[in-house]
């Protein structure tokens, strides 16, 4: 994305004129991220927020097992929070977020956007917008499991999350379908 695609999605999403996002652009650090990086992981505070420029990064947390499930997955261009509570409420979180692919990003801690927050309160709306908006995906998410089959549920997570059919492992999306790879395999193969 060139510097004005990333205003003009910033002040698109934000409902902010460019002029009043300026003083929080400027406190954002432009960064590369590498493949595989944690951007967040369990036990530690969260600190910071993202805009992803580009890349895909999947949340997902590990069970007693040893096993990884697929929380979800976001791509660019899209606003990145680790885990919404842990970063909002300041706690620790048991969510891991990981660098699918290499990542640019734009990097906000808590008191950049806060302190932003207060001296523009119609960026509170914004920020509420995004959380309304992750809990609507995650509600989605819930529902497809419990009212759809395996075949439906790929179906419906190629329409949420076009492009990354193909860009992640088969494993990540087979745990985010709460299906086997193999399952996911023959499913592609009917496609």
């Amino acid at each position: 994305m060139t510097e004005k695609e990333i205003n003009d999605f910033l002040v698109e999403q934000s409902g902010l004129p460019l002029e009043t996002l300026q003083p929080l652009l400027v406190r954002g650090k432009l960064k590369t991220i590498k493949k595989k990086e944690l951007l967040a992981e369990p036990g530690k505070l969260i600190e910071t927020s993202y805009f992803l420029i580009n890349g895909i990064v999947r949340h997902f947390v590990i069970d007693k097992k040893k096993a990884e499930f697929t929380k979800h997955f976001m791509r660019d261009p899209d606003f990145v929070v680790s885990s919404i509570p842990g970063f909002f409420l300041r706690t620790k979180d048991n969510i891991h977020c990981e660098a699918v692919t290499d990542l640019t990003v734009i990097e906000w801690t808590y008191e950049d956007l806060i302190d932003f927050a207060l001296k523009n309160p119609k960026f509170f709306h914004f920020l509420l917008k995004c959380i309304v908006n992750a809990y609507s995906i995650k509600e989605k998410k819930e529902l497809a499991l419990h009212l759809l089959d395996a075949k439906e549920r790929y179906t419906q997570f190629l329409e949420d999350f076009p492009g990354i059919a193909y860009a992640v492992p088969l494993r990540y999306i087979a745990s985010y379908l709460n299906i086997r790879p193999e399952t996911l395999s023959r499913i592609r193969a009917i496609k």
